[in-house]
């Protein structure tokens, strides 16, 4: 384990400790925290949205129909499976989207 550069000892109490030896210890803290993170792989939000499609009325416009008829072709049954609710939230794949309506469309 790295000792840290700045160390106050175990035998100070707590409410001892001056700003300057708050302050010192938060740098280094946060440089070792800028550190770990910087060798990191930021996750790649953007694509992981773009396969999906939130909301009846975004489904609705992929498909090129009117939210009226989506939601007709919905109650029918057509898209049952890949639409999911989370909460109040609506959410489908593109892909599976698109082969439902394939399906029913051929």
């Amino acid at each position: 384990m790295n000792t840290p550069a700045y160390a106050i000892p175990d035998s100070q109490p707590l409410a001892m400790m001056t700003a300057g030896d708050l302050r010192a210890l938060i740098a280094e803290e946060w440089s070792r925290h800028a550190e770990r993170i910087k060798g990191s792989a930021q996750p790649e939000i953007k694509a992981e949205e773009s396969r999906y499609i939130y909301g009846l009325k975004k489904m609705a416009e992929y498909l090129g129909m009117t939210e009226k008829t989506f939601n007709r072709n919905r109650k029918k049954g057509i898209f049952d499976g890949c639409i999911r609710q989370l909460g109040q939230q609506y959410r489908a794949k593109k892909e599976d989207l698109d082969a439902a309506y394939d399906r029913h469309i051929c």
